[in-house]
């Protein structure tokens, strides 16, 4: 039997089921209050990538976009339901506020229509806190109380590369373990992602884009690539130890199936990246794999009108 790898589990054929799926294994229902938050959270997300939200241009960042947030959201969730399983008790408004934080954590990369001439790379460095004045701005009209919105805003400040998470003040201990389980999902969507290499070469786009270039080329980001998964593992490890155990409660819960599937794609990315990197005339370009599904996947997360869940 063909073992079962992460990107066979959930087949996208329309960007309602990313949604479908995370209110599924979260546990939250669409019309109950809490499953109404995420529900507005993640309508609001779509139109705000797609440039259909009043005040906002489209997302142009190829790397950070749409696909990137809704991969966070359903990790964020996968994580959730794994805890649950290990009989952590989370509130369900928690719950909305944490998945919330994960579909906007990355909003902060689009520019409003008062910023024409710059482009969402631009906001690198300070996009964690345009994404938290985001959900500061229109927390209110997805259903977030006050309080609510300020945790919000600590959770994404929690994906900061440079923050330490084991040194920020939460409201309460369920709120620490949702930032932890945040920081960690931004970092294994984006590193278990089954076109994760040929998205290097969009990140090295949006790194030329930026103002402050930290590569050289495609070819120097694929390099640089290798490093960087050392210093996330690390970070994984530091924020959350128990995400092996909650993923696996999930995996074999939902799909009946063994291991952590986010490590297992991690693992087999980083084999296939240190084994072709420095091979003669090795152009990502035109020796990564997967440019088709890249391709398929962004044309229907950008055309497709989003439904709502039935």
């Amino acid at each position: 039997m063909k073992r079962r790898v992460l990107s066979d589990l959930l087949v996208i054929r329309h960007p309602i089921d990313f949604l479908r799926e995370t209110l599924k294994v979260s546990g939250l229902k669409e019309h109950a209050p809490a499953g109404v938050v995420v529900t507005a959270a993640y309508h609001m997300a779509v139109r705000l990538y797609r440039g259909e939200f009043d005040g906002y241009f489209k997302c142009d960042t190829n790397y950070h976009d749409f696909a990137h947030a809704a991969e966070t959201l359903l990790t964020m969730a996968r994580l959730i339901h794994g805890a649950q399983l290990a009989s952590k008790k989370i509130a369900q408004r928690d719950l909305a506020v944490g998945l919330t934080a994960a579909i906007l954590h990355d909003a902060g990369y689009i520019r409003t229509s008062a910023e024409s001439t710059e482009k969402g790379a631009c906001f690198r460095a300070e996009h964690e806190m345009r994404s938290m004045a985001f959900v500061l701005q229109h927390g209110e009209a997805i259903g977030l109380t006050p309080s609510e919105i300020a945790e919000c805003q600590t959770m994404i400040q929690s994906t900061m590369m440079t923050e330490d998470v084991n040194a920020m003040s939460f409201q309460s201990g369920t709120h620490e373990l949702l930032a932890r389980m945040l920081s960690v999902s931004d970092l294994l969507a984006q590193l278990s992602s089954a076109t994760y290499l040929e998205r290097l070469f969009f990140l090295y786009e949006e790194d030329r884009d930026s103002g402050a270039p930290g590569y050289q080329n495609p070819l120097d980001c694929c390099r640089k690539a290798i490093s960087f998964d050392e210093r996330a593992r690390a970070r994984l490890k530091n924020n959350l130890e128990q995400a092996d155990v909650y993923l696996v409660n999930h995996f074999n819960a939902r799909w009946h199936t063994p291991g952590n599937l986010y490590r297992i794609s991690m693992d087999r990315q980083l084999k296939y990246l240190t084994g072709v990197v420095e091979q003669d005339g090795f152009d990502p370009r035109c020796h990564l794999r997967r440019w088709g599904s890249v391709k398929a996947l962004r044309g229907l997360l950008a055309e497709n009108r989003i439904a709502t869940p039935g």
